[in-house]
Parts: structure tokens; C-alpha cells; sequence
């Protein structure tokens, strides 16, 4: 009696001990420069694993996501949304806006009244989808829609975090401003210690340029 508890307890202790194994996660680091050494900042960046995610990663729905409209623009300007994600348009602002996008990964229009909360719109399609507004036309806004849990934006420094399980990688970046060689980036990378990881990014074009002189477009509130 007492030999088979013990191997019960064995057991029991070996299952655990295997379970949280899948479980950890190590943070990395991730920097991401321009082609001038610069801190690349709102850069979208994805990690798709080449393995099979154990759980509780593997049965983890899409989050839903956000993109709402405040002093007629879009924000974020830029949304980062795992593929099949619910995504909600609400309108913060006090006028009328009609969201549209003509874009293969998700073609829609929505017509959006003040303090109106529609229902989400599923993203059901990988790529990237360009959105506008038919009543102010300087409105633009972007989502990426990834096929992966795993994806994030770059801050001020340039710098994401993000929690990877063990495994390999493809990395990729997102982003409007991006050209040439760096729409099609990607890179490998191998998760290996259960702990931190620190890895770099430099791009190698320089970014397009970005839509900041329209951040406070105030002269439009009555329309």
C-alpha cells in the first residue's frame, strides 16, 4: 500500500511538474531600430510559432480588440489583432463618422453616430486592412491581423515585451511607413531558456512619412 502511494504521489508530482513546464513563458526583449540606428517607435511586430502551441495558449480565443474614434482620427492609428478576433469601432466623438474598408483581408462600412457601440466585426482573414472614413476623408487607420497569439507594438524606445513559450519563431513587422526590403522581413527565432531574452532589430530602408501634422485637424469638428 504505502509503495503504491508513493508512485501515486510520483506521478502526481512528475504530471505537475510537466504541466508547468509547457506553462512557463520567457519575456523577451525585443528592440527595433531604423535604418539610421534610431528607436523605431509603433512598429507592429509578430511571432508566429512553428511549433504546436501547448495550452493554455492553444485553447485561448482571440481578444477583442479596439478601435475608436476620437478628434477625427482614428485610434490607435495603428491596431496589432490575432486572425479571427472581434474588433469594436466605437465613436467617441460628437459628430458622425463612416468607417469603410476597401481591403481584400476585410471589406465592411459602418455608419457610426455619436455614442453609438455597434457590435464587433470579426477579422477573419490574415493581411492588412486599410481603413477611411467617408464623411473626413484625411482619416486613416490600419489593423494587422495576424495568424498568431503572439504580437505586440513598439514604444517610445522602441522596445516590446512580450512572453514566448519555448520553441521557434518566425518574427515579422507591420507598419504603414514600412518599404521595400522590410515589407517582406522575416526573421528566425529560437526561444530557448526559461527566463529573459534580448534580440534586436535594424530596418533596412528608411520609414515613409508618417501622418503627425493631421494629429490635431480641429478646424473639422463641425462636420
Amino acid at each position: 500500500m504505502y509503495v503504491a502511494r508513493t508512485l501515486s504521489s510520483f506521478f502526481a508530482t512528475l504530471f505537475c511538474i510537466s504541466f508547468s513546464h509547457t506553462a512557463v513563458a520567457t519575456s523577451l526583449n525585443l528592440l527595433v531600430l531604423t535604418h539610421d540606428k534610431q528607436v523605431a517607435e509603433n512598429i507592429g511586430v509578430s511571432f508566429v510559432p512553428k511549433f504546436t502551441l501547448p495550452e493554455p495558449y492553444s485553447n485561448t480565443p482571440p481578444q477583442p480588440q479596439i478601435m475608436d474614434q476620437q478628434n477625427t482620427q482614428f485610434v490607435p492609428h495603428i491596431l496589432m489583432a490575432q486572425k479571427g478576433a472581434p474588433i469594436s469601432f466605437p465613436n467617441s466623438d460628437s459628430v458622425q463618422h463612416h468607417v469603410y474598408s476597401f481591403s481584400e483581408a476585410k471589406t465592411f462600412e459602418l455608419k457610426l453616430y455619436k455614442d453609438q457601440k455597434p457590435e464587433p466585426l470579426p477579422f477573419e482573414n490574415e493581411g492588412t486592412v486599410t481603413l477611411g472614413c467617408n464623411i473626413h476623408d484625411w482619416m486613416l487607420g490600419y489593423v494587422f491581423v495576424v495568424d498568431t497569439p503572439f504580437f505586440g507594438k513598439t514604444n517610445q524606445s522602441g522596445l516590446i515585451t512580450i512572453e514566448l513559450p519555448k520553441g521557434e519563431y518566425e518574427i515579422a513587422i507591420h507598419s504603414p511607413l514600412l518599404q521595400k526590403t522590410d515589407l517582406n522581413f522575416k526573421q528566425t527565432l529560437q526561444v530557448t531558456n526559461q527566463g529573459k531574452q534580448s534580440m534586436s532589430i535594424t530596418l533596412s530602408d528608411p520609414l515613409l512619412p508618417g501622418l503627425d501634422e493631421f494629429n490635431d485637424v480641429d478646424e473639422f469638428d463641425a462636420y
